[in-house]
């Protein structure tokens, strides 16, 4: 996932500019890609396949 992340967050690059709903909507990106690593999957889908979707629905 650190990957994912500095994608949108270049290490050493502050991220006080981002704002809340600038996080969810990354966050939501970041939830929704395939990943080749979870067998084309996306971490989303990982989740729900482990957790349960209602579990996925109180968290986000």
């Amino acid at each position: 996932m650190n990957k994912q992340i500095r994608l949108f967050f270049p290490k050493g690059k502050s991220v006080d500019k981002y704002s809340k709903v600038d996080i969810k909507n990354i966050n939501k990106t970041i939830l929704n890609k395939p990943l080749r690593s979870l067998d084309g999957n996306t971490p989303k889908e990982a989740f729900i396949k482990v957790f349960d979707e209602d579990i996925f629905n109180e968290l986000f």
